[in-house]
């Protein structure tokens, strides 16, 4: 319109006020203007969402409903159904906005004839007469008018982020204060509440429906997939569906898809930029309405898994980053902020994949992009997105040095990174020159337990580590020595372990502290293993040293695996050193830390069940052995590391043999035997083995085998004594039984379980050869040592020789009640039985009785809650506490270990 001659003024809203001047005209309505007075009809078949309609309905009975979410959401059906089925309680006028209805003039005009069409006339209040201006007198008439109708009116501004003048915001927040009560908006919208209207949110008079809201659920979308003609199952439903991040438009375009022949695979594998419906809508909808400068950020900033301002302007080269992330995160544009990540944004996946079409058609070197992505992640301690922008640009050196400066090589052997950098690495040249690269291949190697390519992968990265330059060369060389030890937990080497530990050490003290602390988790491997293979080769007093010392490490995610590796070792010590309950103590420690940090049993350190399983055995406790053996089994390690795999044989043998079943013990130990060369030699597991696997061959009746398999190990070997004694006995030769054991064994340097086999064999070969007072001391003697740490099962192999024993030797009978019943018969006056099998490694305190008697009954962990005033968390840490204390797996187990306990 053409500007008159009348003069200024300006109104209380900061805008431009013109001067009356008569009666304003009127203008005509247009049909493009009818158009965006009419509510949408709904030609898509989309979900009908009652409780959002009825979240609609509730907003009505204020001031503002505001309904938020990105391109193709579903804002406009969902209040265009709200008005088509029937809900609204009030006469509803609809204007759909766009660009042009930008100017305050214009808007104003519009929304009077929204109105009108929806039957609401106002008197005396006419049309603004220019486009950018209205005055305030217009304004206060208007909602005078408002505020006298008989009823409310509810008027639908649909797209309102299209209004970009603020102008418009206060005045509309103007009229929406002084029209109340009769005057209820619903704004929809991609961006956030329009200026001015803030203080309604903080009064409580808004109802919001977000684009959380918005997105579809696994069952609506199926009812979508549905109203389209197509019938999935629910598990590809819920692919779709969380593909699409429960986006509506997203997910009608795939219906159509589906509906069409589309393979269902297909529309949760392929990305976005293929699909090109979707790539079409989403470019043109959201990217193409952008300023250039926005437009560049996002094409640049596709490939970022998370967008940080810091980082979009390293790849944009401006400064700009905060400011248009924060505007695209305000107009709901696909771009939000992480929760709990501040400042980190990310992108719809959706969204991202369209980017990333566009981009590759730009002719912007993606090269580059990586490159300098992975190095500001870097700098920025951000190791596996550094370590995949490197790899997906194919620059295997940087990535790998991205790994060696972290010194994060254990990284790729536990961690929660761990499957995300292997993935990353996955395509790298077998032949890649680099020594850092080299390294890794070593670490990539160990995790799948291959150690003929580890070991060759460590020789090439250290002739290789001249060409590295300092300091990374002695990071590098650390990395190395440390993947040198902890490979030698399946080659068997001591040697070869020690050499490196010792390298290891001094190399440490070329590394920079800080560097340091960014790997606690390698020299915890390193550690670990050592001590590991310390005490698999016999050197147990060393072992436990080695292994309390790496117990000082900090207890983190990267290093729960190598500390529980470390306790249960420990335990495997305090059972060769006779400390049955410690060592016990131990294993439960080693399992409740890898528990405690969420590692699944494929996952865990198998020698904490080998361990509890070891003391089980002794305790004759025959199903614990059998659950902790059968958990230790499922662990990837079970299949690969030498000393578990002959562990697991030796019990699974043991228990055989303990049911009559020899053909089935020598089954189990000719596992072993392919692993055997891989042992450290002095291992103290080879001659159990070879004892276990003599005495199957006895109760085969195989006499000169068992002698033959025993003629292996060496002479002095306490062992292979106490095997050979047995066959001896087993074969009518008690005199040489007692030749060959000696002196009565003194137990000094001897294993707990084997001295008291040594003392009770010494005993029944002596009552063979009628020295009937010896035999009776002897096996006193076996007996005082086997009760303190309740050393039970050498007396259950020989029961009835035992039990004849006892019965004519009342008194000591009485002395060692805590056999059993099994074993004293019913000797009267006998002591302790209630103490068998002595299993309780600590007293269960008030409160834990109470929940043990409560589950015994039987009640479920809630009903004792409630019985008891507990949470049910409450109830289950104390159920988790009486297992332990009761080396029980499950509920019917403890109970029934505590009745026999007299517990209960």
């Amino acid at each position: 319109m053409p500007t008159t001659g009348a003069p200024q003024a300006t109104d209380g809203a900061g805008d431009t006020a013109a001067a009356p001047t008569g009666e304003r005209p009127r203008w005509g309505a247009k049909p493009v203007l009818a158009a965006r007075l009419a509510v949408p009809q709904q030609r898509h078949r989309l979900v009908l969402r009652a409780h959002l309609l009825a979240r609609v309905s509730e907003g009505t009975d204020g001031p503002l409903t505001l309904v938020r979410g990105p391109a193709g959401a579903g804002k406009t059906f969902l209040v265009a159904s709200w008005v088509a089925g029937g809900w609204p309680r009030h006469p509803v006028a609809w204007l759909s906005l766009d660009a042009d209805v930008d100017a305050p003039g214009v808007f104003w005009a519009h929304f009077l004839q929204a109105l009108e069409a929806a039957g609401v006339v106002l008197a005396d209040i006419g049309v603004p007469a220019r486009a950018e201006e209205i005055d305030r007198l217009f304004l206060a008439e208007l909602a005078a008018s408002l505020s006298e109708l008989p009823g409310p009116v509810v008027v639908v501004l649909d797209d309102f982020d299209r209004i970009a003048s603020q102008r418009v915001a206060r005045q509309l927040d103007y009229v929406l204060t002084y029209a109340a009560p009769q005057l209820r908006l619903i704004v929809t919208t991609r961006g956030q509440l329009p200026p001015g209207f803030h203080r309604h949110r903080v009064a409580g008079e808004t109802v919001e429906i977000s684009a959380r809201d918005l997105a579809l659920t696994t069952d609506e979308a199926s009812e979508l997939l549905r109203l389209h003609g197509v019938d999935l199952p629910e598990p590809s439903v819920e692919a779709l569906t969380e593909r699409m991040e429960g986006w509506v438009t997203g997910l009608r375009i795939s219906a159509l898809a589906l509906a069409h022949g589309e393979p269902p695979e297909r529309l949760w594998q392929q990305s976005a930029g293929r699909h090109g419906d979707i790539a079409e809508f989403i470019l043109a909808e959201v990217l193409d309405q952008q300023r250039p400068e926005v437009q560049d950020l996002l094409l640049r900033t596709s490939i970022l898994e998370r967008v940080h301002s810091d980082l979009a302007d390293a790849l944009t080269g401006r400064s700009d980053g905060e400011q248009i992330l924060e505007e695209l995160t305000r107009a709901s544009t696909f771009v939000r902020l992480i929760p709990d990540d501040e400042p980190w944004y990310r992108y719809h996946q959706l969204f991202a994949e369209a980017l990333q079409g566009r981009l590759r058609s730009t002719g912007l070197d993606v090269t580059a992009l990586h490159r300098a992505a992975s190095q500001w992640l870097a700098d920025h301690d951000e190791l596996p997105a550094a370590v995949s922008h490197a790899a997906a640009c194919g620059d295997w050196q940087l990535a790998a040095a991205h790994m060696v400066d972290h010194l994060a090589i254990g990284q790729l052997l536990v961690g929660l990174e761990t499957h995300r950098l292997a993935h990353a690495f996955a395509d790298m040249p077998a032949d890649e020159p680099s020594a850092e690269a080299a390294l890794v291949e070593a670490a990539l190697a160990m995790a799948q337990f291959d150690a003929p390519r580890c070991v060759a992968a460590l020789d090439r990265a250290a002739a290789r580590s001249g060409r590295v330059p300092e300091p990374r060369r002695a990071a590098l060389l650390l990395g190395v020595a440390c993947v040198r030890v902890i490979v030698s937990r399946l080659t068997g080497d001591l040697e070869a372990a020690e050499g490196a530990a010792d390298e290891t050490r001094e190399l440490m003290s070329r590394v920079p502290a800080a560097q340091l602390a960014r790997g606690p988790e390698l020299a915890a491997l390193m550690t670990s293993s050592l001590g590991t293979m310390q005490l698999w080769s016999g050197r147990v007093e060393v072992a436990g040293e080695t292994l309390r010392a790496a117990l000082g490490v900090g207890r983190t995610v990267t290093t729960a695996y190598p500390l529980s590796n470390c306790l249960g070792q420990l335990a495997v010590v305090n059972y060769l050193e006779g400390d049955l309950r410690q060592a016990r103590q131990r294993a439960l420690e080693s399992l409740e830390l890898a528990s405690r940090f969420g590692l699944s049993p494929a996952a865990r350190v198998p020698v904490g069940h080998l361990a509890a399983a070891l003391v089980a055995w002794e305790w004759d406790d025959l199903e614990a052995l059998r659950s902790h053996t059968d958990q230790a089994a499922t662990s990837v390690a079970a299949t690969h590391d030498p000393t578990v795999v002959s562990t697991l044989a030796l019990l699974r043998a043991r228990h055989r043999l303990s049911r009559r079943q020899p053909a089935a013990a020598l089954a189990c130990l000719d596992s072993a035997e392919a692993v055997r060369d891989r042992l450290p030699r002095g291992s103290f597991v080879i001659p159990l083995l070879v004892a276990e696997r003599a005495a199957a061959h006895v109760s085969l009746g195989e006499t000169q085998t068992a002698l033959s398999l025993l003629a292996e190990l060496p002479v002095d070997d306490p062992d292979r004594r106490l095997a050979l004694a047995r066959v001896q006995l087993a074969s009518g030769q008690p005199a040489a039984a007692l030749d060959t054991l000696g002196d009565a064994p003194d137990g000094s340097g001897l294993p707990l379980s084997c001295l008291v086999r040594m003392n009770l064999v010494a005993a029944q070969a002596r009552h063979a050869t009628g020295e009937t007072l010896a035999a009776r001391r002897q096996l006193g003697r076996a007996l005082e040592i086997a009760r303190p740490q309740g050393c039970r099962r050498p007396f259950v192999d020989v029961a009835a020789w035992v039990r004849q024993m006892l019965s004519a030797e009342q008194l000591l009978a009485e002395d060692h009640g805590w056999l059993g019943k099994k074993l004293v018969g019913a000797v009267e006056g006998a002591r302790g039985v209630a103490e068998v099998p002595q299993l309780v490694v600590e007293e269960l305190s008030g409160r834990e009785l109470d929940v043990l008697r409560l589950v015994a009954q039987p009640m479920s962990s809630r009903e004792a809650a409630e019985e008891l005033h507990l949470s049910v968390n409450t109830v289950k840490t104390h159920l988790r506490s009486v297992y332990r204390k009761l080396a029980a797996t499950s509920r019917t187990t403890a109970v029934r270990r505590a009745r026999t306990l007299g517990l209960l």
